[in-house]
């Protein structure tokens, strides 16, 4: 894709890999994989509750409670910040968040959503807790005819939680902008995660998601959705990535296989993708060849 290179995308500076080294721990992402990462389910000692839709029949749960369920259904994986984003959405103002955050924790005690955290210890015997993380419960799987008690991987949770981040967050803050802005996400095969297509100055511009962190899983994946592509080197991928050092090296990697060179790839770090407003500012573009450093690239999307 020639667009990168055309006059509307503005690049505005360039980092040295010396720069970003210790990257993760200036800016840690929420959804990073770490070595020996597990998960901190709590649990809540709660009374016999009815089931689902009797609570719904006696009006105990609400049709704002309704939608918030339906989130967990479609995402699978939610913090809370990311419920209120998508509830201020479909209310069409900016709701309280502590309100979403009450609402959370209700169903949390009826035992609707279940709650985790992801932990991990360092180098230095110091154990790091992510925030909070809920999911559906078996119950309130139940109300959406669904059962599914297979215990996902850490891999999966941070992609996914990655990717729901990108999605929830472009949408929110891009929406009537996009020309398209597919959720397609997968939990293993060879395609990618989604796809955007916006207006930049006139032209479009398409972009293959795909959600990578730093385990070997994620760069495998990574691996399998570039040869799916490979009889089509105008590709254009934006890759989300756990941070500015992990774009470097999975970018170094996709270098070292010749048929993945001609793709177009940028990288978006957790930390950006969680401004809704400037997701397309600060993008990483590596342009040497020893993957040392990269450019920082702004791309301005036209209104619709």
């Amino acid at each position: 894709m020639d667009n990168i290179n055309n006059p509307n995308v503005s690049v505005t500076g360039t980092r040295d890999v010396s720069d970003v080294q210790n990257e993760r721990d200036k800016k840690p992402s929420p959804f990073a994989w770490h070595d020996g990462t597990v998960f901190e389910f709590e649990n809540f000692k709660q009374k016999k509750t009815e089931k689902v839709v009797s609570l719904f029949e006696k009006h105990l749960l609400d049709e704002e409670v309704r939608k918030i369920l339906a989130y967990f259904a479609r995402y699978v994986y939610l913090n809370s910040h990311l419920v209120w984003v998508l509830s201020s959405a479909d209310a069409d103002e900016e709701l309280k968040e502590e309100h979403t955050k009450n609402i959370i924790a209700n169903l949390f005690r009826l035992g609707l959503v279940s709650r985790f955290r992801l932990s991990y210890t360092d180098g230095a015997k110091v154990t790091h807790s992510s925030p909070f993380v809920y999911c559906l419960s078996s119950k309130g799987q139940s109300f959406f005819g669904k059962n599914t008690d297979r215990m996902p991987s850490v891999t999966e949770v941070t992609r996914r939680l990655a990717f729901n981040q990108y999605f929830i967050s472009v949408n929110s803050g891009y929406k009537r902008r996009l020309l398209n802005n597919q959720y397609d996400f997968s939990e293993e095969g060879n395609t990618p995660d989604g796809f955007l297509s916006v207006k930049s100055e006139g032209q479009t511009l398409c972009f293959n998601i795909i959600s990578a962190r730093s385990d070997p899983d994620s760069h495998k994946r990574l691996e399998e959705v570039f040869r799916s592509y490979e009889k089509e080197p105008a590709a254009a991928f934006l890759i989300l990535a756990e941070s500015e050092l992990s774009a470097l090296e999975m970018e170094s990697y996709r270098r070292s296989v010749p048929s993945f060179k001609g793709f177009t790839v940028l990288y978006l770090c957790d930390s950006r993708s969680f401004d809704k407003e400037h997701m397309f500012t600060g993008l990483i573009l590596v342009s040497d060849d020893e993957c040392t450093s990269y450019s920082t690239v702004n791309i301005p999307i036209d209104d619709l």
